[in-house]
């Protein structure tokens, strides 16, 4: 993986962390596939966007996803591993 790449799926984990919607309208193409959509998540780059919005409403405390390197120095290991905290009345 270039570095040029690494880069930018640290933008993008970045942008999604702390829900900012424009730079994740800038990084992702109109007919992106998310292959673990929430339920009732329209398809493309507006149901992502509409998803990364309906998170940080419901978990305004969120932690956010990692990357790191693999042990392979040519790749970069993504992981989808994030927190949240909400409070329930």
């Amino acid at each position: 993986m270039s570095e040029q790449n690494k880069q930018i799926a640290r933008r993008f984990l970045a942008a999604f962390a702390a829900a900012d919607t424009a730079v994740l309208d800038q990084l992702v193409t109109d007919d992106i596939v998310d292959h673990t959509p929430s339920p009732g998540q329209a398809g493309g780059k507006q149901g992502l966007l509409a998803a990364v919005t309906m998170f940080r409403a419901a978990f305004p405390i969120f932690a956010s996803p990692s990357s790191r390197k693999s042990p392979r120095a040519t790749s970069l290991l993504c992981m989808a591993e994030s927190s949240a905290r909400t409070t329930v009345p």
